[in-house]
């Protein structure tokens, strides 16, 4: 099981020597800054850091169908998850997330879900394992509504975004403008889950991909 590091956001600065005293931190991050620096090289920033937009990737509906690898046939049905699936689903919900924010009572977590596009949806269910994801999502959204200091947003069911491939450079990265427009949905709670309306939001969402014309994007793209 994977273990926070708990040593960086405590107040014991004795403990701090496993990050202090780390090689590889110290040989491949520190070491280039330095030289970075030395050279007068201009750093990183934050707007251009990991950004698949200014890596040459283009977003358009032809690109995500080329990426796109579709299975020839679909299964006949869907593969039930199996109750130790869901154990280690909730095993990690709990773990991960709703300790965290327990321990934590005054902080407030914001937690998001970011919308894939209906072809990582095809994907799944021409595979058989949509069934699988529907439950695991409706777990993470059930554990999550009732933590009080948590905030967690969904945009899975805008269909003008979801359908939308030419927004997409596959079936999860979408545009800047994009991102940029969710982070302003976040701001004034849209999308925001509660007790109240999560159970609307799966049944839509289930409701969407299950019952997609996925067929119709390979006939327009004449596949």
């Amino acid at each position: 099981n994977y273990k926070y590091p708990w040593y960086m956001v405590d107040q014991n600065p004795f403990n701090d020597v496993s990050y202090v005293f780390n090689k590889t931190l110290f040989l491949e991050k520190t070491v280039p800054a330095i030289q970075n620096i030395r050279g007068a090289n201009t750093s990183t920033s934050f707007d251009e850091y990991t950004s698949w937009a200014n890596n040459g990737y283009i977003f358009e509906k032809e690109s995500v169908l080329l990426m796109y690898d579709r299975r020839d046939t679909a299964v006949s049905s869907q593969i039930p998850p199996t109750d130790e699936q869901l154990e280690t689903v909730s095993g990690n919900v709990q773990q991960n997330i709703i300790q965290l924010a327990t321990d934590y009572p005054d902080v407030t977590f914001y937690i998001y879900i970011p919308p894939y596009n209906v072809l990582y949806w095809d994907n799944l269910i021409r595979n058989g394992n949509a069934a699988y994801y529907l439950k695991a999502q409706s777990i993470l959204i059930e554990e999550c509504v009732k933590v009080p200091n948590s905030r967690l947003f969904a945009y899975g069911t805008k269909k003008k975004l979801v359908t939308n491939l030419d927004k997409y450079m596959d079936t999860t990265h979408y545009t800047p403008q994009t991102n940029s427009k969710i982070f302003n949905w976040i701001k004034e709670e849209k999308g925001l889950l509660t007790q109240d309306n999560y159970l609307e939001y799966l049944s839509d969402f289930e409701d969407l991909y299950m019952n997609y014309d996925y067929e119709n994007i390979f006939k327009e793209a004449g596949k």
